[in-house]
């Protein structure tokens, strides 16, 4: 927990600084790795139902990543996605007339620790394809979208239950928000 005390009495050492970056990646490795396990499901991903990630347009990430005010030129690190949300009630007894989406962004770790809007979710950190990254979703874009919005679309991966849930819950605290309530 206390680098500093693994490495006492060697300051300026460029040697302590290699260790020092190795042990914090292997930390958010390890700790993302996890997170993954707990939080992002890899089977049944041929099924549409809600709780799946799919790639977004380029110009839907482009406009995600204006928004956020994201380098440009980080561009090429992230990917644009969309979560579905729509209630899981709805697809077990095969009602949905529409699907429900939530736009986001898949980021590096590193690029948004925390967003004090309330229009933003941000994840904890989780690995996918061998990089520690973070799930960020805007309430701001969600959309419904014909059933046949998904043909040809492939699942990426789908979050687990519980962090649907919670990205679920915050998106329902935003549509509750109050508010202006009356003008004198």
């Amino acid at each position: 927990k206390d680098i500093s005390k693994l490495l006492k009495g060697n300051n300026g050492n460029n040697q302590n600084d290699e260790i020092k970056q190795i042990l914090h990646k292997m930390y958010w490795e390890n700790i993302s790795s996890l997170n993954t396990l707990l939080n992002i499901r890899s089977y049944s991903l041929e099924l549409k139902r809600p709780g799946n990630v799919y790639e977004s347009s380029y110009e839907l990430k482009k406009e995600i990543c204006e928004v956020h005010k994201i380098d440009e030129h980080r561009y090429d690190e992230i990917k644009g996605i969309e979560l579905e949300v729509s209630p899981i009630c709805d697809y077990a007894q095969d009602k949905r007339k529409r699907l429900r989406f939530l736009p986001g962004l898949e980021i590096p770790a590193d690029l948004i620790e925390k967003d004090d809007s309330k229009y933003t979710y941000i994840s904890i950190p989780i690995m996918l394809n061998g990089k520690v990254r973070r799930l960020l979703f805007d309430f701001r874009y969600s959309t419904s979208e014909r059933l046949d919005y998904l043909d040809g679309k492939k699942t990426l991966y789908a979050l687990g239950d519980e962090l649907l849930l919670n990205v679920k819950e915050n998106l329902s605290s935003h549509g509750m928000r109050n508010g202006i309530i009356c003008i004198d």
